[in-house]
């Protein structure tokens, strides 16, 4: 299946921004960031499979686990804060 349309340039540049969002996000010390970096992660797995490109997605899941284990992180270190 090819996924080099407009539609999938213009999904793609949505993707982008809202990655960028979470990298925002993430410097401003939100946790929100890692839902919306494995959101993002997840839709590069899912096109980066159907464009071949298997190790890239490896690399997607890596990240999609470190921000799950960032995400339960930052929640333990601000519940032991307050």
């Amino acid at each position: 299946m090819n996924y080099f349309g407009l539609t999938a340039n213009l999904i793609d540049a949505c993707m982008l921004i809202w990655g960028k969002t979470g990298k925002f996000l993430n410097a401003r010390g939100n946790r929100f960031c890692f839902l919306i970096d494995i959101s993002c992660l997840m839709y590069w797995f899912y096109m980066d499979l159907n464009r071949g490109l298997y190790s890239q997605g490896c690399s997607c899941i890596v990240s999609i686990i470190i921000c799950i284990y960032g995400f339960i992180n930052w929640g333990k270190i601000k519940n032991e804060k307050k």
